[in-house]
This record gives structure tokens, C-alpha cells and sequence, in this order.
């Protein structure tokens, strides 16, 4: 996460795609996983996602500073629309299976070509494909592959931020950006790289992050009473915002390892509570 102010506007859509996220989870709370995951399954393949990750920042980062940011939106592109139309697929398998596949691929590629642009269409798109991209892998594999992720991915961005490949694609990112200044007059002159990196005002926002708060939200709606899975929530976006402020000073800081930690500790504390 890169994120220069805590002006609201950066608050906003990390909201709207956790309340999203939670509301789907909870509107298809009774659809029971097709495929769940017992927990050894789930730490190899939560280890495997991390893994290609961090290997796909690092080719992004070398595609970028060679000057392929074509390359870059292409493959953007290619994944967003197939991991909308497959997430929307997923979903509608479990909770409306009446539905004729064309209507769903077709609504999961909007989404992907609203998540592919920016301002409030990008912002619009995004949180859609959050939302619907997590509930998806709970309504198909259940929580314990989630809650691995969550885990493995915290883990991973405190070190990839500070060493490892993020960091190279921040700086890669950050180089194309002082090629073209940011200053109001010109900013529509600046590179975009929507929807891995959503800019809002004067900061961005790592889509990966975004998406990971809404599978944190899924699961709590999931694992938690509903009553009672506010408080989870309710951390989770503490945890965002005391990491804004945090990102005020620093710059650059993990987006996850504050809010997922905190989500952590209040999901398993109103599991035995409850």
C-alpha cells in the first residue's frame, strides 16, 4: 500500500467493498461450499498463490521499466476479465444457478471493463469484483482457504514492501509517475495502472489489498454470528485507517498486516465468546 493522505476519499472505497463483500456473504450464507478445503490442502495452495504473486509483481516490475507498460495493461486486462467472469460464475453456480451462463459472463465482463478504468466507474468496477471475487472462493472452497491466504499474504506483504517485489514495483511505478507530474493540469497525462494500483486524490491503494479486506469481511460474515460479526469488521477498517495514518508519514507501508491482524484477534475472540 502507497497511500500519501487520509483524506476521506481514500477511506470510501475500501468501505463500500467491505460492506459489499459482507453483504453478498451474508445474503448467500446458506449456500454450502461446493469443493471445501481441509487445512493441509489449504496452507499448500494459500503458499502456492503467494508465491505466483510475488512472482508476477516481479515481471510486471521489469515490463514497466523497460518501458512495456502495454505488455502490463494487456495481461491486466486478460486477468480481470477472466477472474470476473469466472468469480461471477462461481457465485451464480451456487447461488442462482437458474441463470444462463451468457447473462453472467456477460455481467462479470462489465465488471472486469468497469474495473479496468479509473475515477468513479474504476472505483464502481473494483469494488464489484472485490466483492463478488471473495464470496466466490468462500461459496466454492469454504473459509479455511481464505483465513490461510489472509494469513500467508500478511506475512508476505510485510516483507515485500519493505524487501522484496512490491517494493520493486513501487518503484517502477513511482519512476513512470515523476515522468509525468501529477499536478492537477496534467494528471490526465500521467500513466495508468488501474486496477493494480487504484489512485484516488493524491495516493494509491493496492487492488490486491482492497480485495483482500473484502475476503476478510466475507469470512467474518461466515464465521461469526451476524450480530456479532460487526465487531470483526469494525477492526478490520480501524486496522485500514490507523495504517492510513501510519502511510501518512512512512509513505509507504504493507496494507495488510495491521487490518488482518486486528480482524484476526476480534473474529477469534467473538468465536469463543459467542
Amino acid at each position: 500500500m502507497s497511500l500519501m493522505s487520509i483524506r476521506p476519499p481514500y477511506f470510501v472505497p475500501v468501505v463500500a467493498s467491505v460492506s459489499l463483500a459482507y453483504i453478498v456473504s451474508i445474503a448467500t450464507l446458506e449456500v454450502k461450499p461446493a469443493h471445501p478445503m481441509p487445512i493441509s490442502v489449504s496452507l499448500g495452495v494459500s503458499i502456492a498463490s503467494v508465491t505466483s504473486a510475488a512472482l508476477a509483481a516481479l515481471l510486471i516490475a521489469f515490463l514497466i521499466r523497460i518501458g512495456r507498460l502495454h505488455v502490463v495493461k494487456a495481461i491486466l486486462a486478460f486477468a480481470m476479465a477472466y477472474t470476473s467472469v469466472v468469480s461471477s460464475a462461481m457465485l451464480a453456480s451456487r447461488a442462482a444457478p437458474q441463470l444462463p451462463f451468457p447473462v453472467v459472463a456477460a455481467v462479470g465482463i462489465l465488471i472486469a471493463l468497469a474495473s479496468l478504468n479509473t475515477g468513479i466507474v474504476g472505483l464502481t468496477g473494483q469494488v464489484a469484483l472485490s466483492a463478488i471475487f471473495s464470496n466466490a472462493i468462500i461459496s466454492t472452497f469454504g473459509v479455511k482457504l481464505p483465513i490461510a491466504l489472509l494469513a500467508f499474504l500478511s506475512i508476505y506483504d510485510l516483507w515485500s514492501v519493505y524487501r522484496g517485489p512490491i517494493r520493486k514495483l513501487i518503484r517502477e511505478v513511482e519512476r513512470a509517475y515523476q515522468g509525468s507530474p501529477r499536478r492537477e493540469a496534467s494528471r490526465s497525462k500521467a500513466p495508468s495502472f488501474a486496477p493494480m494500483v487504484i489512485e484516488v486524490k493524491e495516493g494509491f491503494i493496492g487492488f490486491g489489498d482492497m480485495i483482500s479486506y473484502a475476503l476478510a469481511s466475507s469470512v467474518a460474515g461466515r464465521i461469526c454470528p451476524t450480530l456479532l460479526s460487526i465487531a470483526p469488521l469494525g477492526a478490520l477498517l480501524a486496522g485500514v485507517y490507523l495504517s492510513f495514518k501510519i502511510a501518512a508519514k512512512l509513505k509507504h507501508i504493507p496494507g495488510l498486516p495491521i487490518p488482518i491482524s486486528l480482524w484476526a484477534a476480534t473474529a477469534a475472540i467473538v468465536r469463543l465468546l459467542a
